[in-house]
């Protein structure tokens, strides 16, 4: 019972911060084209926390020596992955997040000029078919399997980019199905 909460439960946190912060965002970014207003403000001003946060706990790990900073047998090249990725700390998420706002941003700005119905479409195809891509690399040979597997790997995060454009835009659609009943 135990392990079931921890590894099926707890696991679930990552994902959930990751979907909630970039609904967020999403709202933030329509908040502001609704305004008028560029997003490219905000959109740097997120970038740049990630950043700073993600240096700052790049620091505290090195000077507490949690996770292999630099890793000789990895080679060089391995090295610099796992630098930028945070592959060898909890802190991959950081990583992850700064390449999912940015992805984010260009879907919105792509799709801007759709009907909701079409967002709605493309959101929801690209959803099932990153999911299904995921899914896909566990028949993979081993070796690449395990590469693209790994709880860092940019791909296993492809999915919560589209899963929340999606759910904002499912979210929007139900306020105005709502608001129409409302006033009539």
């Amino acid at each position: 019972l135990k392990d079931i909460y921890l590894f099926n439960i707890m696991q679930m946190g990552v994902p959930i911060f990751i979907i909630i912060s970039l609904f967020l965002f999403i709202d933030r970014y329509y908040l502001n084209i609704s305004k008028g207003v560029s997003s490219k403000p905000y959109l740097k001003k997120r970038l740049c926390n990630f950043l700073a946060l993600y240096v700052f706990w790049r620091v505290i790990y090195f000077f507490f020596g949690i996770g292999k900073f630099w890793h000789q047998p990895r080679g060089f090249a391995r090295n610099i992955y796992h630098l930028i990725f945070g592959a060898d700390t909890v802190l991959y998420y950081f990583v992850e997040m700064l390449w999912l706002l940015i992805a984010v941003y260009l879907m919105c700005k792509f799709t801007d000029k759709l009907s909701s119905k079409q967002k709605l479409y493309i959101y929801s195809l690209l959803s099932v078919f990153s999911m299904m891509i995921t899914v896909s690399l566990y028949f993979l040979p081993l070796g690449p399997k395990i590469e693209s597997l790994r709880y860092f790997s940019p791909i296993g995060f492809i999915p919560y980019l589209f899963t929340s454009l999606l759910i904002y835009h499912l979210y929007i659609n139900y306020q105005t199905h709502c608001n129409k009943i409302i006033i009539t």
